[in-house]
Formats: structure tokens, C-alpha cells, sequence
């Protein structure tokens, strides 16, 4: 991952880009919770695949956090696993749940008290509390539409369920100190044709290249006077500090880019980075580089 992105920190486990000329994710397979990164990141390509207005962010991770522990084999697949890691989320003690109406509209804490994975794990526990039966799944369904037309989240879901933010906390709360139940859909499983062309080291070294253009983000002037506005004087040298090695380390990779393909004339690789890379230096950088 860091190949593909020197600056990810080490929180990141993997990441999903449906917005470039390509779509991919970036996980680490060698590491053990890999699959489920990568199965995680497919549940969002998954939903970003349906015609819906938009999902509320609870539901978009609490989606990919149910698709992620998926069991494939060449027999069997089977969804809805109990998650280990999102459990212990959840066993920390009654009074360790986020509020209800915070993970609805995803406000995470920023004192701290509530973590980051504490709103995952809730989110994979309402979404599976609401797949879990007909009857919840409807009231999802219901929910969904209503998020969907524009109505605030909260309202929409006391009015899907009959349920208060808090009276919906227990109920999911009861449901996960019960039993976790798979579903194991019984369909015949097609064995899909994949071919896999390996690549040279040019084309390699071009894909690397490209991935590290798409995660290199362009930061304009009005961009830089946005993130200092109310800053100490410590914090304004140390952003503009990171400004200034980013912007070097954008011009670097923009220049390699460039000079990479340069070497593989008119393949799709080649074109593909060079055009990535002209659109990728914002106005300073265009400049300084030119």
C-alpha cells in the first residue's frame, strides 16, 4: 500500500477508488484480515453499482462491513458471519455504544470518547440486525427510500420502524447477545473463466506510477489559505511545512510519470499515466514544472 501511496498511515487497511478512469482497490493480502479488506471494499463497489439517490454513510459501512466476512468456496458462499474484531467493538460495556443518533448521521465524536471503529462495528451491527428478517429488511427497504427522497435520517427511521433512537439501540443491542446467524444461499455457484496476463516491468512500473498519481492530491492556493484560516503559528508552519513537501513530492512523481512513459510510447499504459499525469499538477505545480 505504501507503494501505491508513500503518505497512507497505518490505520488505513485498504482502499476503493470508483471515481478514476479505472476502478480498484489498494489491500494488503499479506497481512491476516487482508480478505476481508478486500472483501469490505468490494461490498462498496457492490452498492455503488445500484441506482439509488444516495446511502447514509452508516449504511454504506455497515453494508461493506456485513459483505466483508464472506465465505466463498468452490460449493458454498455464505454472508453474514459473525466479525470477531467488530464484536469486541461491541462487548466493551453498555455504556461504551456511540449514540444511536450519532451513527445515524455519522457524526463521529471528536473528543474521542466514542472511536471511529466503535461506529463501524455498530453500523455492521444495525445492518445486520435489519437483514436478519423479512419484517426488519422492509423496514430498511422503507428507510432507504425515505434517506433517498431527502428526509432527515433520524425521523426516517423512527418513522420505518416505530422505534426511538434509543429503543432501537437496545433492540440491536439484544439481537447481538443472541446467536449470529449466516446466510447460505442454496444456488448452483458458476465457476467463472478468469484470465490473468502478467505484465512487464514496464507496464509495472507504469502501474505503480499511475495508482501513486491517483492518490496524490492537487492543492491549490485557495485550498492552502482554506486549511490556515484560524490555525496557531505552530500549526500554520507545520501545514504549510507538509504543503511544501507534497508539493515537491507531487512534482517529482509527475516528472518520473512522464519521462516512465515517455519510454513505452502509444501503449495503453503509457497513455494512460501521461494523460493522468498533464491533468494532475494543479496551476502552481503546472508551472513550476513546465
Amino acid at each position: 500500500m505504501v507503494k501505491a501511496w508513500p503518505r497512507v498511515t497505518q490505520s488505513v487497511a485498504g482502499w476503493y477508488s470508483p471515481n478514476s478512469q479505472r476502478i480498484y482497490t489498494v489491500v494488503d493480502l499479506s497481512s491476516m484480515g487482508g480478505n476481508t479488506v478486500l472483501f469490505h471494499e468490494y461490498g462498496h463497489h457492490f452498492m455503488f453499482q445500484m441506482k439509488s439517490g444516495s446511502y447514509p454513510s452508516w449504511f454504506v459501512e455497515g453494508f461493506a462491513e456485513y459483505y466483508a466476512m464472506v465465505d466463498i468456496r468452490p460449493d458454498r458462499i455464505q454472508f453474514g458471519r459473525n466479525s470477531p474484531g467488530r464484536m469486541n467493538s461491541l462487548t466493551m460495556g453498555a455504556n461504551s455504544w456511540a449514540r444511536m443518533e450519532d451513527v445515524l448521521t455519522w457524526r463521529i465524536s471528536p473528543s474521542g470518547r466514542y472511536p471511529g471503529h466503535l461506529y463501524y462495528a455498530q453500523a455492521w451491527a444495525m445492518t445486520h440486525y435489519f437483514m436478519s428478517t423479512p419484517e426488519r429488511t422492509e423496514m430498511l427497504g422503507r428507510y432507504l427510500a425515505a434517506v433517498a427522497r431527502g428526509e432527515d435520517s433520524i425521523p426516517a427511521m423512527e418513522a420505518a420502524t416505530g422505534r426511538t433512537p434509543e429503543e432501537l439501540q437496545n433492540d440491536v443491542r439484544r439481537y447481538m447477545t443472541g446467536t449470529i446467524r449466516a446466510y447460505t444461499p442454496q444456488i448452483e455457484i458458476p465457476i467463472p473463466e478468469i484470465e490473468i496476463t502478467r505484465m512487464t516491468a514496464a507496464e509495472s512500473a507504469l502501474g505503480w506510477l499511475e495508482l501513486r498519481l491517483d492518490t496524490t492530491r492537487v492543492i491549490e492556493n485557495h485550498d492552502e489559505d482554506e486549511d490556515l484560516e484560524g490555525k496557531s503559528d505552530a500549526e500554520r508552519t507545520r501545514i504549510l511545512r507538509d504543503r511544501a513537501e507534497a508539493r515537491e513530492d507531487r512534482r517529482t512523481l509527475i516528472t518520473s510519470a512522464i519521462s516512465a512513459a515517455a519510454g513505452s510510447l502509444f501503449t495503453r499504459w503509457a497513455l494512460a499515466v501521461t494523460s493522468r499525469a498533464v491533468r494532475s499538477p494543479g496551476k502552481r505545480a503546472a508551472a513550476e514544472i513546465a
